[in-house]
C-alpha cells in the first residue's frame, strides 16, 4: 500500500526514474523486447502479421452516437463547439472547434504499418507513431525493391487482447511502452515490410530510450529527434544523425552516442518543453518549428552533431546529466513573430487540461508550387486516467496548416479541425491518434499516423483537397479570413 502511494504521487519524469534506478526491473524472457544484439528480419514474402485491434466505445470519439456520448458535438447556427465532462469535477465544459468548423473524420486511402515486431508469448505487434522518408541511397542496392524508410516505437502493453501486463506491477507496463526502443524498417512501395532491425546505439548502452523517433533526411544526412522517456525526460528531445547499412539484405540501423545532443534554450534554460517541433530548411539556413501560433523558430546549426566536438561540447555550462550520462547541448533560441489574441483561430478552445493549443507533429514538407511550408498539427482536450500515471492525454484532433517560406515564418492558413477516419468504423474516430508522418508524394501527401500508442497506418491525401479546405488567416492582426482554399 505504501508503495501504491508513493508511485501514485509521482509525475511521469519521477516515476520513470523510480522504475529504472530504484525498482531495477528488467524484462522478462518472455514478454519484453528483443535484445539489442538480435535482428528480426522480414522478408517480402512473410507470412507474419498482427492482430487486427478493435478498440473499446470509451476509446472512441462516439461521433456516430454523438447524442449518447459524453463527448458530445453541438451545431450553432454560425459556430460549433464541444460539450464534454469536466475531469475532476462533476459538471460539463464547452469548448469551440477552430475556424467554428465541427469536426469530421477525413476519410481517404489508407494502408496499415505492420512491422511484426515480438511481442510476448510468441505474438507481434505492428509497433506505433511511424515516421517515414524516402528510402535512403545506401540503402537502394541491398533492397532494389524498397521506396520508403520507417521508424515505429516498441511496446505493445496498451494493445487490446494483448494487456500482458494487467496482473503484473504496473512499472512493468510503463517500460514496455516507453523504455523499449524503436525499430527501423525497409518498405516497398504497398508499405510491405522487407527488411526490420532494432535501432543500436553505439558507444553506449541505452538503445532503450530512442522512442518516439522523427525523422527528417538533410542532404545526406538522416537527422532524427527522439524523447527519452528512459532518463525520465519527457519535456525534451534529443538529437543526433541515424545511419543504415545493409550486407546480404540484412539491415543495420544505428545512432552514435558521441554525435547524441539534448534540445534546450542556451540562453533561457528556464525556456521549458523542446519537443515538438520539426526542421525545415530555408535557402542554406535551417530552421525549427518550435511553436504553430504565435509562430516560434530557431535558426540552427546541425555542423553541432558531429562526434569528434563532444569532448569540446561537454564542457559547455549547457551540459545535461542524465545520472552518469552526459550530453552536449543542441540549442535552440527561438523567435517569437505575433502575439496572442483573442481573435486567434483558436479563441474559445478549451479543454480537461489548463492548455489546449495546436502543437507541432511531424516536419512541414514544402510546397513548391505555392512557395510555403504545409505542416500538421494536433489539439489534445481530453485527459484519460492511467493509474500510475493519473493521466493521458486524449480525444485528439489533428489540423493542416501553412506557414511562409522565409523568416519570419508568419502563419498563414488553416483546414479544420478534422480526425482520422477509423477501420473499425468509418464514421468515426479513435480517441488518441498522433500524426507522426507528413510527406510529399507527387500530387498527394502522405501522412503516418499511431493509435492508442498500439497501432499504425498511413493514409493518402489529395494536396488538392487539403489546399481547398483550408482557410486563410493572419497571426499579425489578429482577424482571419473567411476565404477558402488557397
Amino acid at each position: 500500500a505504501t508503495l501504491s502511494r508513493t508511485l501514485l504521487s509521482m509525475s511521469l519524469s519521477k516515476l520513470l526514474f523510480f522504475i529504472h534506478q530504484v525498482l531495477g526491473i528488467s524484462d522478462c524472457d518472455d514478454c519484453g523486447p528483443a535484445r539489442s544484439q538480435q535482428l528480426l528480419q522480414t522478408s517480402v514474402h512473410s507470412l507474419r502479421s498482427s492482430p487486427i485491434f478493435r478498440f473499446d466505445e470509451d476509446k472512441m470519439w462516439g461521433l456516430d452516437k454523438n447524442k449518447n456520448s459524453s463527448w458530445r458535438v453541438v451545431r450553432k447556427e454560425k459556430d460549433c463547439i464541444l460539450r464534454f465532462p469536466a475531469f475532476n469535477s462533476s459538471g460539463e465544459l464547452e469548448s469551440r472547434f477552430s475556424l467554428g468548423v465541427c469536426l469530421r473524420p477525413w476519410s481517404s486511402e489508407r494502408w496499415r504499418v505492420d512491422l511484426a515486431l515480438p511481442a510476448g508469448y510468441g505474438r507481434t505487434h505492428p509497433g506505433a507513431n511511424p515516421s517515414f522518408v524516402p528510402l535512403p541511397e545506401t540503402l537502394k542496392t541491398s533492397f532494389p525493391f524498397g521506396k520508403w524508410f520507417a521508424v515505429s516505437r516498441f511496446g505493445w502493453a496498451r494493445c487490446p487482447g494483448m494487456q500482458d501486463f494487467d496482473h503484473r506491477p504496473e512499472v512493468e507496463y510503463l517500460r514496455n511502452l516507453w523504455c523499449s526502443g524503436s525499430y527501423a524498417a525497409v518498405l516497398g512501395s504497398d508499405f510491405n515490410v522487407q527488411a526490420v532491425s532494432k535501432i543500436e546505439l553505439e558507444g553506449g548502452d541505452w538503445a532503450n530510450a530512442i522512442s518516439d523517433v522523427r525523422l527528417w533526411p538533410s542532404g545526406e544526412d538522416l537527422i532524427v529527434s527522439f524523447v527519452p522517456y528512459f532518463f525520465y525526460d519527457t519535456h525534451h528531445a534529443l538529437v543526433a544523425k541515424l545511419y543504415a547499412s545493409s550486407v546480404d539484405g540484412n539491415l543495420k540501423v544505428w545512432v552514435d552516442r558521441r554525435e547524441v545532443r539534448r534540445a534546450e534554450s542556451c540562453k533561457h534554460p528556464q525556456d521549458y518543453a523542446k519537443k515538438n517541433f520539426g526542421f525545415l530548411r530555408s535557402g542554406l539556413d535551417i530552421f525549427v518549428l518550435d511553436k504553430i501560433f504565435p509562430t516560434a523558430v530557431s535558426l540552427v546549426n546541425l555542423s553541432v552533431l558531429d562526434g569528434a566536438l563532444e569532448p569540446e561540447m561537454l564542457r559547455s555550462n549547457h551540459t545535461h546529466s542524465y545520472g552518469t550520462t552526459h550530453v552536449a547541448p543542441f540549442c535552440m533560441e527561438s523567435v517569437v513573430t505575433g502575439s496572442e489574441s483573442n481573435y486567434s483561430p483558436w479563441h474559445g478552445c478549451r479543454g480537461q487540461s489548463k492548455e489546449t493549443f495546436l502543437h507541432n507533429g511531424p516536419s512541414p514538407v514544402w510546397i513548391d508550387e505555392k512557395q510555403f511550408f504545409l505542416g500538421i498539427g494536433h489539439l489534445a482536450r481530453g485527459k484519460r486516467r492511467s493509474h500510475l500515471l493519473r493521466f493521458l492525454p486524449d480525444h485528439y484532433t489533428h489540423q493542416f496548416f501553412t506557414i511562409s517560406a522565409s523568416p519570419p515564418f508568419r502563419l498563414l492558413s488553416l483546414s479544420p479541425e478534422f480526425c482520422f477516419s477509423s477501420g473499425q468504423d468509418p464514421s468515426d474516430c479513435e480517441n488518441i491518434q498522433y500524426a507522426s508522418t507528413l510527406l510529399r508524394d507527387g500530387d498527394d501527401l502522405l501522412v503516418a499516423y499511431g493509435i492508442e500508442d498500439c497501432d499504425s497506418y498511413i493514409q493518402r491525401f489529395h494536396l488538392s483537397d487539403i489546399l481547398d479546405s483550408m482557410l486563410n488567416v493572419s497571426d499579425e492582426i489578429g482577424v482571419f479570413h473567411t476565404q477558402r482554399g488557397l
